[in-house]
C-alpha cells in the first residue's frame, strides 16, 4: 500500500510540473503573438511610452548598431528619434579623397541615414574651433564638452530613451566604443537623483557586425528578432528590420568599406549572422 502511495504522489508531482512548464511556454508564445512582434516585453513598454529616443556614440557611424530599434521607434510607433554625436571623418583606408572630401561622403553618408530612418535630427558634435579632421589628446579631453551639451539636448527635446554602447564589450570594432559606454554611465550616475531628468538607459550588447556577443547576457536581456519584426516606410513598402539593415550597409558602404563588402556578398553575410539585436537597461536609482 505503501508503495503504490509513493507511486501516485510522484506521479502526480512530475505531471504538476510538466503542466506548469507546459503552460509557462503557451504564456510566452501567446505574449509573442499577441504582440505580433519579436520584441521583449520591458525594451517593447519602455519605447511604446517614450516621448523621444537618442542614440549616443564616439563617432558620427556608431548609429548602425542600433539600426533595427531606432527603425522600429521612427517607423512603427511615430517617436521623434535623434542622434547624437561626434564629428569626425572616416578612415577610408585606401581612398585618394582628401580628409575633407571624406568627411563630405560621412556626412553624405549621415543625412541619408537620417532620411532613411526617419530620424528627426542628426547632431554631429564638435566642440569650438574642432573641424572633425583633428586628433584629440584624450578621451577625457573629447567629452569634455560633449557631455553637458547632451544634456541640454536631451532636456530641450523631452528625450526619456536614450541608447549607448555597454561599458565591457562595447561593440568591439573600435577600442573607444567600451570606454565611451562607461564614461555615458558615469555620467548619468551623477544624476541619478534628479527627478527632473528621468529616462530609460539600453546599452547596445552585440559585439561585432556579425552580431554576436562576447559577454553572456543576463537572464533579463532585452532582444528584437530582426527578421520577423516589420516596419512600413515612407513609399509605402513594408520591410523587416533585417531588411533595414541591408539599406543602411548601402547607405554607408562607400565611407565604411567593410559594410560594402557584406552588401556585395549579402546572402552569405547574413547566412553567417545572428539576426538579434541585443540590450540590456541599465538600473539607476531612479
Amino acid at each position: 500500500m505503501q508503495v503504490m502511495y509513493k507511486y501516485f504522489t510522484t506521479l502526480f508531482f512530475m505531471l504538476f510540473s510538466f503542466f506548469q512548464i507546459s503552460n509557462a511556454q503557451t504564456e510566452e508564445v501567446k505574449s509573442d503573438k499577441f504582440e505580433k512582434l519579436r520584441v521583449s516585453k520591458q525594451l517593447l513598454n519602455d519605447i511604446k511610452n517614450a516621448n523621444g529616443v537618442l542614440w549616443i556614440g564616439p563617432h558620427c557611424d556608431d548609429e548602425l548598431a542600433a539600426t533595427g530599434l531606432l527603425l522600429l521607434a521612427s517607423r512603427k510607433y511615430n517617436k521623434d528619434t535623434y542622434v547624437f554625436t561626434f564629428l569626425h571623418k572616416p578612415s577610408m583606408e585606401g581612398s585618394t579623397l582628401s580628409n575633407e572630401e571624406k568627411m563630405k561622403v560621412r556626412i553624405k553618408d549621415n543625412e541619408e541615414f537620417k532620411e532613411f530612418i526617419g530620424l528627426k535630427d542628426y547632431i554631429r558634435f564638435a566642440p569650438e574651433g574642432f573641424s572633425g579632421l583633428e586628433e584629440y589628446t584624450s578621451y577625457s579631453e573629447k567629452y569634455k564638452a560633449f557631455f553637458p551639451a547632451m544634456k541640454k539636448y536631451i532636456i530641450k527635446n523631452n528625450i526619456d530613451f536614450i541608447i549607448s554602447f555597454d561599458s565591457i564589450q562595447g561593440w568591439n570594432e573600435h577600442p573607444e566604443h567600451p570606454i565611451f559606454g562607461r564614461e555615458v554611465q558615469k555620467y548619468f550616475k551623477k544624476f541619478e537623483d534628479d527627478e527632473n531628468y528621468n529616462f530609460s538607459h539600453y546599452c547596445v550588447l552585440n559585439a561585432n557586425w556579425r552580431f554576436s556577443h562576447v559577454i553572456p547576457p543576463t537572464t533579463d536581456t532585452d532582444f528584437i528578432y530582426l527578421d520577423d519584426v516589420k516596419v512600413e516606410m515612407t513609399n509605402g513598402n513594408t520591410i523587416s528590420l533585417w531588411e533595414g539593415y541591408k539599406e543602411v550597409f548601402n547607405i554607408y558602404k562607400e565611407s565604411l568599406f567593410i559594410l560594402g563588402k557584406y552588401y556585395n556578398n549579402w546572402d552569405e553575410f547574413s547566412n553567417q549572422t545572428i539576426h538579434k539585436e541585443l540590450y540590456e537597461k541599465i538600473k539607476y536609482k531612479r
